[in-house]
């Protein structure tokens, strides 16, 4: 075993030298397990084989391989894995005895692992084109809730990170005081110096992407572009650094358009832009689904947006093929699903409620004459037209054929919660 261990590859870099390389580019030391996958790999063992030497199943090997890899990904700014690794470390040696070792990225926050993300390949060059090439400083992810946009964040985190000083990601959440958000930005970003001014230095010192998960939750429910009371600080952030000059780039990612970013529709600005995360073909969502729920077509009946289909297979993968069948017959909605529309739900105006409730309930697309008489007591045409406006900035509008439509996954959701309410759209009937 010594012998193995102590073999030199070809290109001159022993186990021992690779060992010592990854102790000064990791910030943190191998585990003892970390380590004996590393030797193992770097002998050419397969997964299998070192999981028959040790006390672990192959399972979990190969859980603890992928974190390896990742975390090397990160220390070099190139993706690594088992079969690569002695090449990349060939080319990192070979640099630092050049002269030439480039400053490792340094990460702050913890980005999402994206183990099993397919497609996007297209969208990941175009937005990889823009914030190198062509130095966008604000970006939104913009998309309804499931279809991928904290994944589609990461996989691009990771892919742009050898072009930048420090990756920051920081995920917000509803119960994040302004207090909260500002400690942890100054520290990130001023680096000390307080206020939108230091954050904003920081970001010329320095180039940063920083990625910001979830900014719906600063922004106010019921009030399309409107921020929550406290919050609107966020919103001159975003304004200040897509109008300061600096080599950074925000990153958000958002359920709601921020009304500092334009629509997808209308990028006209060189350095911000928006883009629309929506679902998958379903032929890539396979890889997710276990083989005896192929047939049910879940991918296709939740549009291949990540998020639904694994909140459904949270509730059928331990079931059969018949029993999920069945269960898929009688429910329209899946606790997990209805959990994530409740949260999409909870955002609307009463008056986007009445508007989505006539769309469910007309079922096709629709001309805004037919929906304006299918309201009970209709308010004004123009508090209608913002109400549509403010559905489509949710990404629960679509336009179709010339008319008005709910986006076809929130149909059943709509649908189901129509009865509990007062007081109905004229077109729906009144229950008993």
């Amino acid at each position: 075993m010594t012998d193995i261990f102590g073999a030199t590859p070809e290109g001159g870099l022993s186990l021992d030298e690779a060992l010592r390389l990854l102790d000064g580019l990791l910030d943190k030391p191998l585990s003892h397990l970390q380590e004996r996958l590393f030797r193992w790999t770097w002998v050419g063992k397969t997964y299998a084989e070192i999981a028959e030497g040790s006390d672990y199943d192959a399972s979990y090997i190969r859980d603890v391989g992928y974190r390896l890899w990742r975390k090397v990904s990160k220390a070099v700014g190139e993706k690594v894995t088992k079969h690569n690794i002695q090449v990349v470390l060939r080319q990192q040696a070979l640099r630092q005895q050049q002269g030439e070792w480039p400053k490792p990225t340094t990460f702050w926050g913890e980005i999402p692992e994206i183990r099993g993300f397919q497609g996007r390949t297209t969208e990941l060059a175009s937005l990889t084109t823009g914030i190198v090439g062509d130095r966008w400083r604000l970006v939104g992810l913009l998309g309804a809730i499931g279809t991928g946009k904290s994944w589609l964040a990461a996989a691009l985190a990771e892919k742009l990170a050898s072009h930048f000083d420090t990756v920051i990601w920081y995920a917000l959440s509803p119960s994040l005081t302004t207090a909260e958000l500002w400690q942890d930005w100054q520290e990130a970003i001023g680096q000390g110096e307080s206020g939108l001014r230091g954050m904003v230095a920081g970001l010329s010192r320095r180039r940063v992407l920083w990625v910001i998960d979830g900014w719906e939750h600063v922004l106010a429910a019921g009030e399309i572009g409107r921020y929550r009371p406290g919050y609107e600080r966020c919103g001159e952030l975003l304004h200040r650094l897509s109008h300061s000059r600096h080599g950074s780039c925000v990153v958000v990612t958002s359920q709601e358009r921020p009304p500092e970013l334009p629509s997808p529709r209308l990028n006209e600005s060189p350095t911000v832009r928006s883009h629309t995360v929506v679902g998958l073909p379903p032929s890539l969502c396979g890889a997710w689904i276990p083989p005896h729920l192929q047939a049910l077509g879940l991918a296709e009946r939740w549009h291949g947006h990540p998020g639904l289909i694994q909140g459904a297979l949270r509730s059928l993968s331990a079931l059969t093929a018949a029993e999920a069948a069945v269960i898929l017959a009688e429910e329209a909605l899946l606790p997990p699903i209805r959990n994530l529309c409740d949260r999409q739900g909870s955002r609307l105006s009463p008056l986007e409620w009445q508007v989505a409730w006539a769309l469910a309930v007309l079922g096709r697309p629709v001309a805004f004459a037919e929906l304006y008489e299918a309201l009970a007591a209709p308010p004004l045409r123009g508090q209608v037209l913002e109400a549509l406006a403010a559905l489509q900035d949710r990404h629960l509008l679509a336009r179709q054929d010339g008319g008005f439509a709910l986006v076809p996954w929130m149909l059943p959701y709509f649908r189901e919660t129509l009865p509990q309410v007062s007081p109905l759209p004229a077109a729906f009937p009144q229950s008993a």
